[in-house]
């Protein structure tokens, strides 16, 4: 999908409303807002970018290592019915040159760096993946330069699968896995990458329940994967370290893959009486031992060559990304000791 596509797409389903306007000194300027959204935008006095900007005795998300030019908020809005809605905002300004180059190269020339996430928001919501509730978003552009831009959205509901790890050090409930590796296929099957595939970054709801509700956050770096499946190994790794042991041990994690790739279509996965035509696997077949019932409970797929491939490249990229937040955390020690702050690469 072309991003002019994306752009009439996520217009017909947000039913949005725009106020374009261009200065020659300070560029071209836009707003649009979810027409559900703009009676409660208004009412709190939200109806300009300068007024987006304007925000300053919020909730400061900002953590460690976060560069300058990248600002997220929390607040809450009231609507007409005096009813208070969470809402969260990020912001960028005085964009880097380096960051500049790189949105050009990634094929958003004239949207600002925020119209990446607002784009995906309503891309998910239209295949049924849950994630933030897209508001509002605007930018200041002169030319491909970006001068300002800022995404309005909505809380998720439940609390980040990391937390809930910290809190419970004991095994992912067995449907809270299924759910998860549900949710990682189905945005992985529109071709695309989260590229910060975290634990962090997975919220979820009646997670004690057999049917918890989960949804993806933070997606200001997913990008179009074609054939390039690297960015797809970067996100299981990074679920893969993100796991504490006590949430998964090495069986269930293999589970999880096996789930994960059957959900995907992978034709590297199999069950063992797909495809077999030998009578001498037949007859392995019937010697299993045991119960009846047992023997005749259909087998747990299992992974070809290219799987175990896979399955290998995860396990070092793995190690990657386990090197690079040690590294990581030792420049945010150094950041803190000298009270210096510079941009953090991705791993």
């Amino acid at each position: 999908m072309t991003v002019r596509e994306r752009k009439s797409a996520v217009n017909d389903a947000q039913h949005i409303v725009s106020h374009p306007h261009a200065d020659a000194r300070t560029g071209a300027v836009c707003l649009t807002i979810a027409q559900n959204w703009r009676d409660v935008l208004a009412l709190n006095g939200w109806q300009t970018l300068d007024d987006l900007f304007a925000l300053t005795n919020d909730r400061s998300l900002a953590k460690p290592g976060l560069p300058r030019w990248r600002e997220r908020l929390r607040t809450v809005l009231t609507d007409a019915s005096g009813r208070k809605i969470a809402v969260y905002v990020k912001r960028f300004r005085d964009v880097p040159l380096s960051q500049q180059i790189k949105r050009c190269m990634a094929g958003e020339p004239h949207h600002g760096t925020a119209w990446t996430e607002w784009t995906w928001l309503g891309e998910l919501a239209r295949a049924g993946i849950s994630a933030a509730e897209p508001i509002a978003y605007g930018e200041v552009m002169l030319g491909c330069w970006e001068r300002r831009s800022v995404v309005v959205m909505g809380a998720v509901e439940g609390i980040s699968l990391e937390r809930w790890c910290a809190r419970h050090e004991r095994s992912l409930p067995a449907a809270v896995a299924e759910a998860l590796a549900d949710l990682v296929a189905r945005f992985h099957a529109l071709g695309i990458a989260h590229r910060d595939l975290y634990l962090a970054h997975v919220f979820g709801a009646a997670l004690e329940t057999s049917a918890p509700r989960l949804s993806i956050i933070d997606l200001q770096r997913v990008v179009r994967v074609g054939r390039r499946r690297r960015w797809i190994v970067k996100d299981l790794a990074a679920l893969n370290y993100s796991t504490p042991p006590t949430a998964a041990r090495p069986r269930e994690r293999l589970r999880w893959l096996k789930r994960y790739l059957h959900l995907c279509g992978k034709r590297g996965l199999r069950n063992d009486t797909e495809g077999e035509t030998s009578g001498s696997r037949d007859a392995a077949q019937t010697e299993v031992r045991g119960p009846s019932a047992v023997r005749n409970r259909p087998r747990a797929p299992r992974l070809r060559r290219r799987d175990r491939v896979l399955m290998r490249r995860i396990v070092g990229k793995t190690e990657q990304v386990r090197r690079h937040d040690a590294r990581r955390k030792r420049r945010l020690a150094e950041v803190q000791a000298t009270g210096t702050q510079r941009y953090e690469e991705d791993a």
